[in-house]
């Protein structure tokens, strides 16, 4: 399921800035700044029919160990119709660097009809690895992360600060 939210918001994001660069548009330039308070909605539809929404919003800027951090936080849940049968509530938090966007911290709290989680990862650029723990069974571990290191979220922001040029990929 979170893989499906993932595809699901980067696909939109990318859709939506490729969609404005036709033959004839300008070079487009990345947007830098990342601002408090700035949300992103979405409508999500199956076979044209509404079944939930998604929204991806930017909930504050924190110093955190001398470094300028950015909290981001989605939610996504299905409609009430849809609930009925299938209640869906995900949550997830990442905590960003203000100057590279890559993640620092990834949060997320899963409530789907059969599965229930919360877990938490950090990363550690610098040592390439990453840092697991289930919140709900105390159970940890560790992984290798590669540079630049991101989120869901975080390769939101990230991806709207590359230059998109028309014709290329």
């Amino acid at each position: 399921q979170w893989k499906l939210f993932s595809s699901m918001i980067l696909g939109s994001v990318l859709w939506m800035m490729l969609a404005q660069a036709g033959p004839e548009t300008p070079v487009m330039y990345p947007n830098q700044s990342v601002s408090i308070g700035e949300r992103l909605i979405y409508k999500i539809t199956w076979l044209g029919i509404p079944v939930g929404k998604g929204e991806i919003w930017v909930k504050e800027k924190i110093k955190f160990k001398n470094r300028d951090v950015i909290h981001v936080m989605g939610v996504v849940e299905t409609n009430k119709v849809l609930s009925k049968v299938y209640p869906l509530h995900d949550e997830a938090h990442s905590w960003m660097d203000g100057e590279s966007l890559e993640s620092l911290q990834f949060e997320k709290k899963i409530d789907e009809l059969k599965m229930k989680t919360h877990e938490r990862m950090r990363f550690d650029r610098s040592e390439g690895k990453g840092y697991l723990e289930i919140l709900n069974s105390g159970q940890k571990k560790g992984f290798e992360v590669q540079v630049p290191v991101h989120d869901v979220l975080s390769a939101v922001f990230w991806a709207r600060r590359q230059r998109l040029l028309p014709g290329q990929s």
